[in-house]
């Protein structure tokens, strides 16, 4: 899960705005946490138990007579908080004392339009998956395999044997779907036939009892499992299930 805290006074901007990085959070299939702060005093006190607990903070500069957010930079790298900032403010002002608590990026609000907002969002989030990058030890036959789960399409049944789909590769190794699907049932999986389990985050479309993955393998879809794979689909927005 990517956790982000957006801390802005404007609470017009905050809603848009976390409702702007939800959409794109979807429309990537990334499992996020969004929610907005309106007060530096309040971010502070909220995460001070476990500051890096939060991956991702979006900080305005500009809080009235309040503590301003580069103030609340400073505090937050002095707390041991070592993930991205990245500063969303008016003031073009300070980009360069900006330096000082080590950003991710400086957003104007004013020159951010959704195309620019995207990009820093998902170069955040794939920074994040990679400090976080978890991987699946295989082995068969005397080769071993440590496989980035994030880089797993599918596994699929084969007389017996198991073959993992990754990176334009087929690793074929013992075991059952089964035990894979308990295995990886918080990670995103799905089961969706005797014979396949996937990633959601890799499914491209699902029409007409068929499930297109995104690197363009076509899998069928088994009647026992449907309705649970739409409902799935449906919870990630990013997919036509039809």
């Amino acid at each position: 899960m990517f956790r982000i805290i957006i801390c802005d006074d404007d609470r017009q901007f905050l809603k848009d705005y976390e409702e702007q990085l939800r959409d794109i959070a979807r429309q990537n299939g990334i499992r996020s946490s969004i929610e907005g702060c309106s007060s530096c005093e309040k971010l502070l006190f909220e995460i001070s138990d476990d500051p890096n607990a939060v991956d991702l903070i979006y900080m305005d500069l500009d809080f009235g007579d309040r503590m301003d957010g580069m103030r609340a930079s400073q505090q937050l790298r002095r707390m041991g908080y070592v993930n991205d900032i990245v500063f969303l403010t008016k003031d073009r002002e300070q980009v360069f004392d900006a330096f000082e608590v080590d950003p991710m990026y400086y957003l104007v609000k004013e020159s951010a339009d959704r195309e620019k907002n995207a990009a820093v969002f998902l170069k955040a989030a794939g920074r994040h998956r990679k400090k976080n990058r978890e991987y699946l030890s295989l082995s068969c036959a005397g080769d071993n395999r440590n496989i980035p789960v994030d880089s797993i399409l599918y596994f699929e049944v084969v007389r017996r044997i198991i073959e993992v789909h990754y990176d334009e590769q087929i690793f074929a190794f013992y075991s059952t779907i089964g035990k894979l699907e308990n295995l990886l049932a918080e990670k995103g999986f799905q089961r969706i036939h005797r014979g396949y389990l996937v990633s959601l985050a890799h499914v491209a479309a699902i029409k007409g009892g068929k499930l297109t993955m995104d690197n363009g393998d076509v899998l069928p879809v088994g009647r026992t499992y449907s309705k649970e794979l739409k409902e799935r689909l449906g919870i990630a927005g990013r997919h036509a299930a039809q």
